[in-house]
């Protein structure tokens, strides 16, 4: 049985699908308007072969179009425009000569073959080889045959600078997709390098870089930096109770906490398991004691729905520092979890200051009976 693959490995896959949809989409919609064009220019010319094939050409792109859709046919959608192109450019440098300059239209087909995901490298080869053999081998026949219509000297140089127009407009949307396509996956692995992948919160990487530019910025303004580190109570019992699944939603529900409270110049990182840091530039201790109890109070009234019905309340213990001059950040956070764990051994459901109880504006004294605990994970019928 062939194993099933990681998830963010079919994630990557699947969206190399959707971008190699969007390049056909868009190269569908600039072949068809081409080709509307040619049929006006090959029934003023007076070839009818020509005229007719675009016709059918048009027809064809509006189906590879269609095909590219989310629930369409990727291989269709893929084959019908390069088959098109090279059968319409070869029929053409056969009907009126090679130095139409249709063959040029034959080169945008390379990078569309090249950037098929989906297709494996050694057939990317073979058919890259191919459709050069076929363009050498068009040249030789045309070179050797003479066409089936002479056209007029000005109208054929015309449409030899318009298929050179042609060929630099399709490799120029070409270049604008792929640009599209390495940009996101660009911004894509910055997000997948720097957030937690279940809560979207920075990871502990990413908020340690933003701790020393606040550092720097603090220094250089003369400015406090705080930080708070919150543990949500008794998270394992909600585990044990429920499941993972309901420990990931009181995660989320706690990170919707801290995004609701937290400033935009604040940094919210998932420091580790159950436990969230939140970096506060520009903040003295008593307003980060201040956004920390609004914070418990806030969370205390959360309520989180589980698929079975139940509803699960819990709390968060908070432990708040503000840096000292010419301390690590690592120092700071240290202090920060040392009145986490007094606030723990103390209760739970509680602020508490590193360095001894302090007052916040609009709570009762850090670390004290301020803000009764409540059962951390008590369940009621939904």
């Amino acid at each position: 049985m062939k194993p099933s693959l990681p998830a963010t490995e079919f994630l990557h896959r699947m969206q190399a699908r959707n971008n190699y949809r969007a390049l056909i989409r868009q190269a569908a919609v600039l072949g068809m308007v081409m080709h509307l064009v040619f049929i006006g220019l090959f029934a003023y010319a007076g070839v009818p072969e020509l005229a007719l094939f675009n016709v059918l050409s048009v027809a064809l792109f509006a189906w590879a179009r269609w095909e590219a859709r989310p629930r369409g046919r990727l291989v269709v959608a893929a084959l019908l425009p390069c088959t098109e192109v090279l059968l319409h450019a070869a029929l053409a440098c056969v009907v009126i000569g090679w130095d139409s300059g249709f063959h040029y239209l034959m080169l945008p087909v390379l990078p569309l073959v090249m950037l098929a995901s989906s297709t494996p490298q050694r057939l990317k080869v073979l058919l890259a080889t191919l459709i050069a053999v076929f363009y050498m081998a068009l040249n030789v026949w045309t070179t050797h045959q003479a066409p089936w219509y002479t056209l007029d000297s000005t109208l054929e140089t015309g449409l030899r600078y318009a298929n050179i127009l042609s060929l630099f407009a399709v490799l120029g949307v070409l270049s604008r997709c792929y640009l599209g396509v390495v940009s996101r996956a660009q911004q894509a692995l910055i997000t997948l390098a720097s957030t937690d992948p279940l809560t979207g919160a920075l990871n502990r990487r990413r908020v340690l870089e933003m701790a020393q530019l606040a550092t720097a910025r603090g220094k250089r303004n003369n400015t406090a930096v705080s930080v708070l580190l919150c543990d949500i109570d008794h998270f394992k019992a909600v585990n044990d109770r429920h499941g993972h699944d309901a420990g990931d939603k009181v995660l989320k529900a706690f990170f919707d906490c801290l995004q609701k409270q937290a400033r935009e110049v604040d940094s919210v990182a998932r420091w580790g398991g159950e436990e969230f840091l939140v970096l506060l530039p520009d903040t003295e201790l008593a307003g980060a004691l201040t956004l920390a109890e609004r914070l418990r109070l806030l969370v205390a009234d959360q309520t989180v729905s589980l698929d079975s019905g139940l509803q699960v309340r819990f709390t968060v213990t908070i432990g708040v520092a503000q840096m000292r001059p010419a301390e690590p950040f690592t120092q700071v956070v240290s202090r920060a979890d040392g009145a986490l764990y007094t606030g723990k051994q103390g209760g739970r459901n509680r602020v508490l200051a590193a360095g001894g109880p302090i007052k916040a504006a609009g709570a009762g004294p850090a670390g004290s009976e301020a803000g009764t605990p409540k059962p951390s994970a008590r369940v009621t019928p939904a």
